[in-house]
């Protein structure tokens, strides 16, 4: 095959790969969902950098928090990503000409580009991986160029970087790095000593990491040993990112292996196989079209939508999107009950709650409208940000505080203290965190925005999501009763009786835990919230109530039960008694027309009636 045919290939090859990681990285995977997963904050501060140079790896970490900033602009972040990941693929291809012909070089190149576009798919995968492998790539590189000096030279350099490595960029980075120096010495051996260096470079290797957690009571021998591997830091890692770090030394195993072979028979180094030259070209366009094969399937098998929506929608909730909202929980199992619970606030904020609940499966009833009474550090902010919509502005601070604890300085988090505090009028406390915000580039204009709030009561007045919570904010403090949050909710309706979400909540929470009483005795209370007719889910609910108990007194006030409400109610029943009331042998049949009813869901769906239980733990 001519050399100018194989370089055009190249090109094209690495052209398509180019657009397909970027077209990937910014339609598909969206850096903007990973920065709001990750929530990446990064300090220009003394204090900050200290604190990543107290543990091994903790360089990777800084600039991994550096780069991933960017992602809260999807342009930008994709145009990161992507210029990581073929520096990755760079970086390997210089790596393997030195142990592979340049054909095979550069095809086995792509693989690592491979591995860390699938791992980028996980929005819990953050960019320490991608840093501690082009690191340890370009500190192996370096070493190369040091082939032809004397031993000791390359003994003291190997020294250093094992050092630097180490306390930079982790134990993962040293391992990969001596492994990566070995073969090297192996392939080559181009002095009688080559064994001594390779040898050493091993010793050094397992005496670095053994010795730092003698001396540390902050590093532990797992740690050292697995740097960012290891499940017990704050990152626990996907099981295919082992691959990318044992990717590059198990081809140059078979490298060294191949040439060994060769070797023992007379022949060394790269072997030139003739071909014929229609063989050659075909096996050389083959090659290409394998690879574009295999970019198919790997776009196929690691992009899984319903991951990216699982984060999506938390994301379009965060930024009040509200009919986004619904639009991504049509493609989610509402058997999560985070998904429900985004789901029930976008219904309340587009006016549709009391009216539109039963057209989603209420899987866990209460437990997918309140978190508190289960909750863990993956909802603490959902708690918060529920209790903020409503205004009980130190329920929504306490659940901030708490998420601060297990996320340390997310910015949404940081956020949401600084805007409570400024309700709350403690701009002490406001101050304490705008000052943190102010250090980040990214989110520094925000802080400078409401810096100026503080101690100007005439601009706070200005802002009407502020004086709007404060409207709603209870004036007295009351003990909270998180297993039992509708207790809560009494108390604000309490103190503040105008508080409309609170008080569909409410009588939402008696819906689901099927206490249809309080719901008939406060019907008329729709009428000071404005509602021209009883919402359709209430009028199902006080006809199931007339026909258990039709002695029962009901008060509702101004309205009546619609008649398109009764004929429902009728048609329901017909097919219950046509089933000889067998409810599972009617189901089929009243959930075509029903299955969006209140009915149906304390039939059928309920955990009280399906006694279904919620296994949750605080944490």
């Amino acid at each position: 095959m001519t050399g100018k045919l194989s370089k055009t290939i190249r090109i094209i090859t690495s052209g398509v790969f180019f657009i397909f990681v970027l077209y990937t990285t910014w339609h598909y995977i969206n850096p903007v969902l990973i920065s709001y997963t990750q929530q990446p904050l990064f300090l220009f501060d003394k204090v900050f950098l200290y604190k990543y140079l107290c543990i091994p790896g903790g360089i990777a970490a800084y600039l991994s928090l550096f780069i991933s900033q960017f992602f809260i602009l999807n342009f930008a972040g994709s145009f990161l990503l992507t210029f990581i990941i073929l520096l990755a693929v760079f970086l390997s291809n210089r790596l393997l000409r030195f142990f592979f012909p340049k054909e095979a070089a550069f095809y086995l190149s792509f693989l690592p580009g491979l591995i860390l576009i699938y791992l980028h798919t996980h929005y819990d995968y953050d960019l320490r991986g991608d840093i501690i492998y082009a690191c340890t790539l370009i500190f192996a590189l370096a070493y190369h160029r040091l082939f032809k000096r004397p031993v000791c030279l390359r003994l003291f350099f190997l020294l250093i970087s094992d050092l630097l490595l180490f306390f930079f960029f982790g134990g993962t980075s040293l391992l990969l790095y001596g492994a990566i120096v070995v073969f090297f010495e192996i392939y080559r051996h181009d002095d009688r000593l080559f064994w001594l260096t390779a040898v050493l470079q091993a010793l050094l290797c397992l005496i670095i990491i053994y010795a730092v957690p003698l001396k540390s009571p902050y590093v532990s021998f797992k740690m050292a040993y697995l740097g960012i591997l290891c499940p017990g830091m704050v990152y626990k890692p996907l099981k295919f990112l082992y691959t990318l770090y044992i990717i590059i030394p198990f081809l140059l195993f078979i490298a060294v292996l191949i040439k060994y072979i060769w070797h023992g028979t007379g022949l060394s180094g790269h072997v030139a196989v003739s071909m014929p030259d229609k063989v050659s070209r075909f096996v050389f366009l083959l090659v290409p079209l394998l690879f574009f094969a295999l970019l198919f399937l790997v776009f196929r098998y690691s992009f899984k939508r319903e991951n990216k929506d699982a984060v999506l929608i938390h994301y379009y909730a965060a930024n009040s999107n509200w009919r986004s909202v619904l639009k991504t929980a049509a493609n989610l199992s509402t058997t999560d009950r985070t998904v429900l619970f985004q789901v029930n606030r976008a219904l309340y904020h587009l006016n549709r709650l009391p009216d539109n609940a039963f057209s989603y499966a209420q899987y866990w009833g209460e437990h997918g409208l309140i978190l508190t009474t289960y909750y863990n550090h993956e909802v603490l902010m959902f708690c918060s940000d529920l209790y903020f919509d409503m205004g009980h502005i130190k329920e929504s601070l306490h659940w901030a505080y708490e998420a601060q604890t297990k996320s340390d300085q997310a910015p949404d988090i940081l956020k949401r203290i600084v805007i409570n505090n400024i309700i709350l009028g403690d701009y002490v406390m406001a101050e304490k965190f705008l000052r943190i915000l102010s250090k980040s580039v990214m989110h520094r204009k925000w802080a400078r925005h409401y810096r100026s709030y503080l101690h100007n009561e005439d601009l706070i007045r200005k802002d009407k999501l502020i004086m709007e919570k404060r409207r709603l904010m209870p004036y007295e403090d009351f003990l909270v009763n998180t297993p039992q949050p509708q207790y809560d909710l009494l108390n604000l309706l309490s103190q503040q009786p105008d508080n409309r979400m609170a008080f569909e909540y409410y009588m939402l929470y008696s819906l689901f835990t099927h206490t249809l009483s309080d719901v008939v005795a406060n019907i008329k209370q729709f009428e000071r919230y404005g509602y021209d007719k009883i919402p359709v889910h209430f009028e199902e609910a006080v006809m199931l109530v007339m026909a258990m108990n039709p002695e029962y007194p009901l008060d509702l006030g101004k309205y009546r039960i619609s008649e398109q409400t009764k004929k429902k109610f009728l048609a329901y029943s017909k097919i219950l008694m046509k089933h000889k009331r067998d409810r599972v042998a009617a189901q089929s049949d009243l959930f075509k027309d029903f299955g969006n009813t209140f009915w149906y869901y304390i039939h059928y769906v309920s955990p009280i009636t399906t006694n279904r239980r919620f296994y949750g733990k605080t944490n």
